[in-house]
């Protein structure tokens, strides 16, 4: 999880509070910068119900947009256009006086949005220098990496290495990673396909300053302690912590068996701790966890629920409410 560190007393349950209080609006999300703003992305099917009325209306809770992490200390879940707070201000305010030389990084880019810059400082304990680092890091990244081809994509979707289904009872948006289905594939094929999904979600499903995370599952079945993707998957892990920063709500990695719990500490090490504190994973028995955030009707049969498994993994899958 990405935090306030210590050095950020400031940021209070005080300040937390005072945002919360003021008024949101619902609108669909879209990217704060010209640099990607979903328009690239092809129309897929499902996507007309997608956003169902109980996520446009959807309130979080004050510990939904501010999550306590001890001390008086809080860490910022949703962004949108809320008001900032008073420390998030001062820290921005530092990492545009030493980008002053430097104003590329911030024109046109996603960071012109003051709160895409708290997404890395808050990523970076509060760490101004490497802040502007990661933030330089990532404007290469999005110029190698988005937009996504759709021409490229699309005909890889259908091989169901990753795909959304569901909401949990925050109505935030399930993406479900399915590791047997890439364990002989191309690696130059599995990333691309995540991305995409990734940035469907972004720009499909959440709602600004309502639903801004989503939640994973990694689905390890089948895949032994010589043929799971560790690399592949080192790589889904390192571009949703660095590049998705304050998007993942939990993690869950399913049907591990004992042997992969070693291979994780090859996986996690790009992982920073607060983020490893989202994960967690299970060999079996790993929905008690899944349904004290997900109702059963959410969730595929495979997985506990009710619902149908896909078969047709090129659509948007959002079943109908109830959601809690």
């Amino acid at each position: 999880m990405e935090t306030n560190s210590k050095k950020s007393a400031s940021f209070s349950r005080q300040d937390s509070a005072d945002s919360c209080e003021r008024d949101t609006s619902a609108q669909r999300t879209g990217s704060p910068s010209p640099m990607s703003n979903g328009s690239d992305l092809p129309a897929l099917p499902g996507e007309e119900t997608a956003v169902p009325p109980e996520a446009l209306s959807y309130q979080p809770k004050p510990d939904e947009i501010y999550k306590p992490i001890g001390n008086g200390l809080f860490v910022r879940l949703i962004f949108g256009d809320l008001p900032l707070t008073p420390y998030e201000m001062g820290e921005v305010a530092k990492v545009k006086e030493t980008l002053k030389r430097d104003p590329s990084v911030l024109s046109g880019t996603v960071f012109s949005d003051d709160r895409y810059i708290v997404r890395f400082l808050q990523g970076n304990d509060w760490n101004v220098e490497k802040c502007v680092a990661d933030m330089k890091r990532h404007l290469v990244w999005r110029r190698d990496h988005l937009p996504i081809p759709a021409a490229k994509v699309l005909p890889l979707l259908p091989k169901g290495y990753c795909y959304v289904f569901g909401r949990d009872k925050c109505r935030r948006p399930i993406f479900i990673i399915r590791c047997k289905e890439f364990i002989s594939a191309n690696p130059t094929e599995v990333l691309p396909v995540v991305l995409f999904w990734l940035e469907v979600t972004i720009h499909r499903l959440l709602v600004k300053n309502k639903v801004e995370q989503w939640r994973v599952i990694i689905d390890l079945d089948q895949c032994s302690a010589l043929s799971a993707p560790v690399g592949i998957l080192k790589d889904i892990a390192d571009t949703l912590t660095r590049n998705y920063r304050g998007r993942l709500s939990q993690m869950l990695i399913i049907n591990s068996g004992f042997v992969f719990w070693s291979l994780w500490q090859l996986v996690s090490v790009v992982l920073p701790e607060r983020t490893k504190q989202k994960i967690c994973l299970y060999t079996t028995n790993y929905q008690a966890d899944l349904f004290s955030h997900v109702q059963k009707n959410q969730v595929e049969e495979r997985y506990g629920g009710t619902c149908a498994n896909v078969t047709n993994f090129a659509g948007i899958y959002m079943p109908p409410g109830p959601f809690s």
